[in-house]
């Protein structure tokens, strides 16, 4: 088996095994679960390394019989069954990251940047992402050219958005958009509805899955909150790239 980067030590001979992991140890095989399993580790140190570490071993029934087999119990199978559904959630972060990337240094934007306490604060004049955590990269790279803002954003932003909260009404995507080559939010009491750049959409619902979308007119940006904190602000398309009217 491929060593990893493991707090040691392990030994199959009843000493203690420590299951701190540094962030770049590789994902774990199903060898690598048989091993702990045969080393009789708890389940819940097992479920931890998979939490943290990822796996990419085989995840069919026959495999998840034979963790069985050996003593994996609910807690294993769920870290193991619930890795595929993190790793797909991190693909399509790191892919709308990217795309979002491209799309921002292809059209030259201009990138301000802004802190208050732990939280990371940066538009494009587009968009604006009130962050816990920088963005993955390559987004967090080109963020670090942008300007400093000195909490003229910060203040903008609570001003503008999260102390009128309660103006903005929830809304919804639109799986079916009414204009080819947009993303449709509609208001869940009216129908009311505005386009947005599925660039910038795609990013914030990969961000952001658990957010909560707040529209108020096809002309005022559309909010996403979780637990009443404004995440991200994306302002509406009044017009596609060519020049068609939206409105």
């Amino acid at each position: 088996m491929k060593k990893h980067r493991w707090c040691y030590p392990l030994l199959l001979a009843g000493i203690t095994f420590s299951c701190a992991i540094l962030a770049d140890a590789d994902p774990l095989k199903q060898n690598d679960i048989d091993t702990f399993l045969d080393a009789n580790l708890s389940s819940a140190e097992i479920a931890e390394a998979i939490r943290k570490q990822g796996y990419e071993g085989a995840k069919d029934d026959d495999t998840l019989k034979h963790f069985r087999d050996k003593g994996a119990d609910t807690t294993v199978i769920g870290a193991i069954s619930q890795a595929g559904k993190i790793s797909a959630a991190n693909d399509e972060l790191s892919k709308s990251a990217a795309a979002l990337c491209e799309f921002l240094q292809n059209n030259r934007a201009q990138l301000a940047k802004d802190q208050t306490g732990s939280r990371l604060i940066w538009t494009d004049t587009i968009l604006v992402e009130v962050a816990d955590s920088p963005p993955p990269e390559p987004l967090a790279a080109l963020l670090q050219e942008a300007s400093s803002n000195d909490g003229k954003l910060v203040a903008w932003v609570n001003d503008s958005f999260e102390k009128q909260l309660k103006t903005w009404h929830p809304a919804k995507k639109n799986p079916h958009p009414t204009r080819q080559g947009t993303d449709e939010i509609v208001t869940e009491k009216n129908g009311s509805h505005c386009f947005v750049n599925p660039i910038y959409l795609s990013y914030i619902l990969a961000r952001y899955p658990k957010a909560n979308i707040q529209m108020k007119t096809p002309t005022d940006p559309v909010l996403f909150t979780i637990s009443g904190k404004v995440c991200a602000v994306l302002a509406p398309w009044t017009k596609l790239p060519d020049g068609t009217p939206l409105l």
